[in-house]
Order: structure tokens, then C-alpha cells, then sequence
């Protein structure tokens, strides 16, 4: 588990091998060191894990939608979730129409065709 807690934005990153899914909390509005230190934290995490029987869980209830200066590194992590292999990518929202327009742009950028972004309470 990794867990990032800052003024502008938190990453928690915690393999569940009970429920066979990697689940990120991604809150806020990350700073490019804080993607930088999300991106590394990422590969020590999940770099030895046989993802292609996981389920990557992205809880995005809380994130802001992301600026043009972060949106290369959030390009960056899409194409990282999609060379893990996972057997589906979910991204967890609330009712927030931008942010789901943004997200799914970006998985069809990156060809994440096993990507989908569903709205929680």
C-alpha cells in the first residue's frame, strides 16, 4: 500500500488480493511531482503483480478534473495501465459530466478499449 497525502491532492494505492483488483483513490488535483512520485509508486506496486487476472479500481469520486500541464502524465498513466494487462480498468466517478468526458477521452487516446467510466454515490 502507498499512500500520498498532500495540500492539492492524495493517492492511495492498495492491492486487494481477496477481491483480485488493484484499487487507486486519486483525490484532488495532483502537481507534477506528486505524478512523478504516483507514477513510480505505481510501478514498485503493481510492476510485480500479474495483472492480467486483476481488476484495476480507480476511485476518481473526489478528483478534479486535470489540467492541461498534468494531462501528459495522466496520458502517461493511462498507457501504463493499459502495458499492465489488466483484465478491465473501472473508473469510479460521481455525476460529473466533464470529468467523464475527460477520462473516457483519454482512454480512447491511449486505446484503452477494456476502460470504463461508471458513476457511484
Amino acid at each position: 500500500m502507498a499512500k500520498n497525502i498532500s495540500e492539492s491532492g492524495v493517492y492511495e494505492i492498495i492491492v486487494n488480493n481477496l477481491k483480485k483488483e488493484v484499487q487507486i483513490l486519486v483525490e484532488g488535483s495532483m502537481m507534477p511531482t506528486q505524478a512523478e512520485e504516483f507514477i513510480a509508486e505505481y510501478k514498485k506496486t503493481v510492476g510485480p503483480l500479474e495483472a492480467k487476472d486483476l481488476i484495476l479500481r480507480l476511485d476518481c469520486r473526489d478528483l478534479k478534473l486535470v489540467t492541461p500541464e498534468l494531462e501528459p502524465s495522466l496520458s502517461f498513466c493511462y498507457d501504463m495501465y493499459k502495458s499492465s494487462g489488466f483484465k478491465q480498468v473501472i473508473f469510479e466517478i460521481i455525476e460529473a459530466p466533464y470529468l467523464k468526458m475527460q477520462l473516457g477521452r483519454l482512454a480512447r487516446k491511449a486505446k484503452l478499449t477494456n476502460a470504463e467510466v461508471v458513476i457511484v454515490d
